[in-house]
């Protein structure tokens, strides 16, 4: 019906408001499943939503429900769909304040990710801003930029994290920064390279 509920399931706080239970465990395509459907008699329009999923909670006493996150999937390609295109990207949305959803994170048909980016134009894009001259670089970490972080939590002294570059076998090239000695936080930064299929280092900044 238009506008209306067609169902809802009310759970404890200990178990499940619902199990899809399928069978064939013995294959990879069959198990619990669940389908969201758009079907108006009429190919789907670009800009529509195929289907969407809402997370939400009361926001007061008075059990007035707010969503706070969803995750929908978009016919975003600019055409309606016909027999040779099914384009469907993935978006993500999430909540600052005041139950205004922005998104956050899209996967497209293509299968590139935009971080704060809805047109990513490589496999990964992630885009920020930053609006004001603050230093690059602070005593207790990166400044008020776009970035990317790349961790190892572990407090050995001599251990790594980076990034590496591989073409179709082997990987040709890298990044690594070396975390020489943690109580002091010295670092140092190697470059490689391959040469006849054997990476090596060709550069260290320290």
């Amino acid at each position: 019906s238009t506008g209306v509920t067609g169902l809802e399931v009310i759970n404890d706080s200990t178990g499940y408001g619902a199990v899809f239970t399928g069978g064939g465990t013995g294959s990879a395509t069959q198990g619990g499943s669940l389908k969201l459907q758009a079907n108006d008699g009429a190919a789907i329009g670009t800009g529509h939503r195929l289907g969407v999923v809402e997370f939400a909670a009361a926001e007061d006493g008075s059990n007035n429900i707010i969503v706070g996150a969803r995750i929908e999937a978009l016919n975003s390609r600019g055409s309606a769909w016909d027999a040779t295109n099914n384009h469907t990207d993935l978006l993500f949305y999430t909540t600052t304040g005041d139950a205004s959803q922005s998104e956050q994170m899209r996967i497209t048909d293509d299968g590139k990710v935009g971080i704060g980016e809805t047109a990513p134009d490589q496999e990964l894009h992630v885009k920020g801003s930053n609006t004001t001259n603050d230093a690059l670089w602070t005593s207790t970490g990166p400044g008020n930029i776009p970035g990317i972080k790349i961790q190892n939590s572990d407090t050995t002294d001599g251990n790594y994290a980076g990034y590496f570059f591989e073409n179709d076998t082997h990987v040709a090239g890298g990044i690594i920064m070396e975390m020489e000695t943690h109580s002091s936080d010295d670092s140092s930064m190697t470059f490689a390279t391959s040469v006849g299929g054997a990476t090596r280092t060709k550069m260290i900044l320290d």
